[in-house]
């Protein structure tokens, strides 16, 4: 979870308000895909290239970070502009997940509880696509193993975030935006104390980003674009297909930055 000033103070009560909410979400029915584009990428957003197509880990190293990049591009201009939600789909080459993929941290903490978590802050780069919350977006994410139904051997990150409505403005297409990344810790692949699997193919699939406005203003959900999946050591098959998985409410969870 990564949490920024809004008015010049952190809220520790809206951070933890929101990740109660994201706990919680039981999902509804899909929402209607808009036009636009998303995109998964590792190490930076699509527009840098054929160097964000696919993950390679050795798992030699109990150092250093995974970083997968998503971003968007919007259907129309949103003049009011001011938070997004997100599915990324994790699945493995197994019947089900190795304990390095258990990443969670509730009802019971996974072998690599708590290796795993989202950022919005982009303002020290890498600078390839544009950085739309310039650090104000406040934010998290709930990480669960077979949390929309896909089997076993997959596991679901949520995330949302949101900057104050005071500073919102307008997104325009073409432009290709920053949504959010997910960090991976390497911690506990090799060695005494490791997590067994690190070495699993497998893969992520960005499934949807619905983008925000201040209200009555409609929101937008985009679920296609040309690079929506990163294998992760030669992962692929038909699990690595899109997932398509159930939306919360934005209008319900939003409403939580109203402070």
């Amino acid at each position: 979870m990564t949490g920024v000033a809004v008015r010049g103070i952190v809220s520790r009560a809206v951070v933890a308000a929101l990740i109660a909410a994201l706990a919680s979400i039981a999902g509804v029915a899909p929402a209607a895909a808009d036009q636009g584009a998303i995109h998964l990428g590792a190490g930076d957003c699509y527009a840098a290239g054929s160097s964000t197509a696919a993950l390679t880990n050795s798992c030699q190293s109990n150092t250093g970070l995974i970083k997968l990049v998503a971003s968007f591009t919007p259907p129309v201009q949103l003049s009011r502009f001011c938070g997004i939600e997100g599915v990324v789909n994790v699945f493995s080459s197994g019947p089900t997940l190795s304990p390095w993929w258990h990443m969670e941290s509730s009802p019971s903490p996974g072998c690599r509880a708590g290796r795993i978590s989202v950022s919005f802050d982009f303002t020290s780069g890498p600078g390839t696509c544009e950085d739309y919350w310039a650090g104000r977006a406040m934010g998290g994410m709930d990480y669960g193993v077979n949390k929309d139904g896909l089997g076993p051997n997959s596991a679901r990150i949520l995330m949302i975030c949101a900057v104050d409505e005071t500073t919102t403005g307008p997104i325009n297409p073409p432009t290709e935006y920053y949504g959010f990344s997910i960090v991976i810790q390497r911690s506990q692949s090799s060695g005494v104390g490791s997590c067994e699997g690190c070495l699993d193919k497998a893969c992520f699939a960005l499934s949807y980003i619905t983008l925000g406005q201040v209200a009555p203003l409609p929101e937008y959900t985009i679920t296609q674009g040309v690079q929506q999946v990163v294998p992760y050591n030669g992962g692929g098959g038909p699990n690595c297909a899109i997932a398509t998985t159930q939306k919360s409410s934005w209008g319900a969870i939003k409403s939580i930055f109203r402070y």
